[in-house]
């Protein structure tokens, strides 16, 4: 009987050393895992540098203090996975909302691709990830955020935790795997006062050319991506709620490109017959502002042959015939073509964003 009831204890004590009981405990698996929220990422010599930017939640209360850990290979996850044996913890991207890539990244069409293909793949990273590009060795960026630079702080902070809400200064990474040609990444610049200067302007994986960060304004609205327009009036700041873009073909060579905008302010819900002139008045400047700055935009397009109004994705859809014959004649619609635009604005008495 006693060895009946020896051998019992011995096969619950196996059993209980083999048997896992750490789903039945109340600890969180991330508690141990580095939650990151932007990676840095440059190349040297064909290998990848990567930075894992966190915020350190051991810091001061109230405030947000982010730190970077660093690794080199010559592959993104092995980047990841070296970094992650450094740390000797998992490293979860659920709650990454950006990417800041270095210039010479964008230059080298296959580093560009393996990166946005790794981003794109990666199970636990979402498409609203803010892609941006840095004028200069992606060191100097990391080492802005290690040394505290305000400005460089608030930028980032104000990606993780408030997101972009005005301008169109952003790209998603879902605007670049389903770009049909061409598309802007908006470029960190480390002079000057305005933390992004310029864009890239990409066709697929390939860099074209850089163009002022004022063109990013038209692009969203032609895109009909984040199409915010932000003018200011005496009667105070009044923005876009609705935008709504269409290109005719007008026949040979010529393309009307129609921009109808809704706007409002917030702080204007009722008006005086004397603001509603004032009104009127900035419907007609909104509209000569926008149209200002798209004519800007399509000259840049003419200059560095980058489509950026997706008209050569209009004309093979509804105009292949004379897309075709153009193309067969060795005319470009980008270069050769004629484009007009009508901009159309109307304040809507509301008073609140939809």
């Amino acid at each position: 009987m006693k060895r009946k009831i020896s051998f019992v204890l011995t096969m619950a004590a196996l059993i209980m050393s083999l048997t896992d009981f750490s789903s039945l405990t109340d600890t969180d698996p991330l508690e141990s895992a580095l939650l990151v929220s932007a990676m840095s990422i440059g190349q040297t010599d064909g290998e990848y540098d990567i930075g894992f930017i966190y915020a350190d939640y051991s810091a001061e209360a109230g405030k947000n203090e982010y730190k970077i850990v660093k690794y080199s290979s010559d592959s993104v996850g092995g980047c990841i996975s070296g970094a992650e044996r450094t740390l000797q913890a998992k490293i979860y991207f659920g709650q990454m909302d950006a990417v800041f890539i270095e210039m010479d990244v964008f230059g080298d069409e296959k580093i560009y691709r393996d990166v946005i293909n790794c981003l794109e793949r990666n199970p636990y990273m979402g498409y609203s990830i803010y892609v941006y590009g840095f004028d200069g060795d992606i060191d100097e960026f990391n080492g802005k955020i290690e040394e505290k630079d305000e400005k460089y702080v608030k930028f980032l902070e104000d990606i993780i935790i408030r997101e972009p809400m005005k301008g169109a200064f952003d790209a998603h990474l879902l605007d670049i795997v389903s770009a049909y040609s061409d598309y802007a990444i908006p470029v960190i610049t480390p002079l000057g006062d305005d933390m992004v200067g310029k864009m890239y302007v990409m066709n697929g994986n390939k860099y074209i050319s850089q163009a002022d960060s004022g063109y990013f304004r038209p692009y969203g609205i032609l895109n009909d991506i984040d199409g915010r327009y932000y003018y200011e009036t005496p009667l105070g700041e009044f923005y876009t709620d609705k935008v709504r873009t269409r290109m005719s073909y007008d026949g040979g060579m010529s393309v009307t490109v129609f921009v109808d905008i809704d706007f409002s302010s917030m702080y204007l819900n009722g008006y005086t017959s004397l603001q509603g002139k004032m009104i009127s008045v900035s419907e007609r400047q909104f509209s000569e502002a926008v149209k200002k700055d798209i004519y800007g935009l399509i000259d840049h397009m003419k200059r560095s042959r980058c489509d950026m109004t997706g008209i050569k994705e209009y004309m093979h859809r509804f105009h292949n015939a004379e897309y075709a014959d153009m193309m067969q004649s060795g005319r470009d619609i980008v270069t050769d073509g004629y484009f007009e635009v009508v901009v159309r604005s109307k304040f809507i008495n509301n008073g609140v964003m939809y």
